[in-house]
């Protein structure tokens, strides 16, 4: 199995994309930089093959389906005009049977090690989406179950640091799942 992983909103680094820094904190952490820090710590973890994926979000179903990839993560972090807003959720496509399973693996995986609570189903964590709703482009146009892992509030201070200080233990959630996934 080959995991395709995505770093949410625009690599600004990267010719032809749009610098888009994604979610920004008060204190300046902006989403798409915490989320290639991440990726650097994931990828010595992984012990199955992956590959990037990154495009423009218009591009990036078209993209993952002619990647060879047979599922597709896109790493995120939540915002929300509350501070106080906080806990864990992944995204799928409603209807997908396999994106459902995976987001519920991954969801449970940051939340245990993590020590997160599971926002919108506290027994999943796991979140359906319908085509026109958040994160229904890429969700609904891959043709490999895809989800859009949301762990923890980047407008949140104290789950910001939290998962700063211990972005190698969220890292190890990730690879713990898929490095043993079996769809």
């Amino acid at each position: 199995m080959t995991i395709g992983i995505n770093i949410g909103h625009g690599d600004p680094f990267s010719p032809g994309l749009p610098p888009d820094p994604g979610a920004v904190s008060a204190t300046g952490v902006q989403e798409h930089a915490y989320n290639t820090r991440l990726l650097h710590r994931l990828e010595p973890l992984l012990s199955v093959p992956w590959r990037r994926i990154q495009a423009p979000y218009t591009q990036l179903p078209a993209l993952a389906n002619a990647a060879g990839v047979d599922v597709l993560i896109s790493l995120h972090c939540n915002s929300s005009s509350n501070p106080t807003a906080n806990g864990t959720e992944v995204l799928h496509a409603r209807g997908s049977v396999a994106g459902r399973a995976l987001a519920m693996l991954l969801a449970r995986s940051i939340s245990a090690s993590m020590r997160t609570r599971l926002r919108h189903d506290p027994e999943t964590g796991s979140v359906p989406v319908e085509p026109t709703g958040r994160g229904g482009l890429l969700l609904f146009k891959t043709e490999m179950p895809t989800v859009i892992v949301e762990p923890f509030f980047i407008s949140n201070p104290a789950e910001l640091k939290h998962f700063t200080d211990n972005q190698g233990d969220y890292a190890q959630a990730l690879a713990t799942v898929l490095n043993t996934l079996q769809l």
